[in-house]
């Protein structure tokens, strides 16, 4: 038995509840040390970043060990939501971003609502929240600003984070926005915000 205790291995284990459908982040894992048992399906700590944006195909909860089948590499959205592929140049998102991140998504110099918004892409500052979206203060109310999850990342043309690099983004976002978050993402007038977990804008 000694000489088991000795063989602990870093496994993650769920930190907080996820339910099923959810992207998963880095804040909901844990890392413990545990002697593998047996038929025990784990995954090893090293391995986040394997898991990290991915979807929780069960609920998930605090103190169990994560297996490979709680998450997915997809699975059905929820039909409130959609996905919308962006590519983004650095200085259109934080250095720091990656996948399962909640951002706000700002859009400008699209034509939404037929009406047109200013051409450089709407900075946070400044913005006011205006029931379930945000609208940048003194701009027209075609200028949109919501929020949404970042369920992949990945740099184009194999650059790395500086001047020039680029990157293709996939946001989860609800579905009412998705059109208008495609058309402003067409004419490179995306930008995104970083908040935390469960943070309202304000």
């Amino acid at each position: 038995m000694a000489a088991r205790a000795d063989r602990k291995v870093a496994l993650l284990v769920v930190g907080r509840v996820v339910a099923e459908g959810t992207v998963v982040t880095a804040s909901d894992l844990r890392s413990s040390l545990v002697v593998p048992g047996a038929g025990l399906s784990s995954i090893p700590t090293a391995d986040v970043q394997q898991v990290v944006g991915r979807r929780a195909t069960v609920s998930l909860l605090p103190g169990t060990l994560l297996a490979p089948a709680d998450v997915g590499s997809g699975g059905v959205l929820p039909s409130h939501q959609a996905l919308v592929g962006t590519s983004l140049a650095a200085d259109q998102l934080p250095s720091t971003l990656a996948a399962g991140d909640r951002v706000l998504v700002v859009l400008g110099g699209a034509s939404l609502g037929g009406s047109s918004t200013p051409s450089t892409p709407l900075g946070p500052a400044g913005s006011s929240a205006i029931g379930g979206s945000v609208t940048p203060a003194g701009a027209p109310p075609s200028s949109v600003l919501t929020i949404g999850t970042v369920a992949d990342l990945s740099v184009l043309g194999g650059q790395i984070a500086g001047a020039g690099a680029s990157y293709l983004v996939t946001l989860e976002i609800p579905a009412s926005d998705a059109a208008s978050v495609a058309e402003a993402s067409a004419s490179g007038n995306v930008s995104l915000a970083e908040i935390a977990p469960g943070a309202a804008p304000s």
